[in-house]
């Protein structure tokens, strides 16, 4: 069986997103192209502390998108943050991003340590990232069969 880099099997690990979160995160990276892209994600942790993702929100609008790099605008999502959390009781659960069709299958070790990094950060004890990587044709036609 395979194991991540924390040694846990992959199965222990999984997440809840409502389609139209994962619609939406798909269409924004197909839409990209060749360009990292990515941004937010908010929800609920369940009791047994699997994230239950409600709401994906595009990067803001200083975010740094390049080939092989995307980096989010941190004061949008403070302030997106802030404002999802105080008027509909939901929580920052973790971020999105693109590797389009970088060859890249998984998170890098970057995207790993970013994650470490903020969740150290901000003392989250969970946080998840979802990576979106397309195969095949181009990513602007049939994403959502990909």
């Amino acid at each position: 069986m395979k194991t991540n880099y924390t040694g846990h099997s992959p199965s222990n690990h999984f997440l809840v997103i409502f389609q139209s979160e994962l619609e939406a995160i798909a269409g924004l990276a197909a839409s990209a192209g060749a360009i990292e892209t990515g941004g937010d994600l908010y929800g609920l942790f369940s009791h047994a502390r699997r994230p239950v993702i409600t709401l994906a929100v595009p990067a803001g609008p200083g975010a740094i998108h390049d080939h092989a790099h995307f980096r989010q605008d941190i004061e949008y999502t403070k302030q997106t943050s802030n404002m999802l959390r105080q008027q509909y009781a939901i929580q920052y659960i973790g971020n999105h991003h693109s590797h389009h069709n970088l060859g890249i299958k998984g998170l890098s070790g970057g995207d790993i340590r970013s994650t470490h990094s903020i969740a150290a950060k901000n003392g989250y004890r969970n946080m998840c990232q979802i990576l979106v990587t397309f195969d095949g044709e181009s990513p602007s036609r049939g994403w959502r069969h990909q």
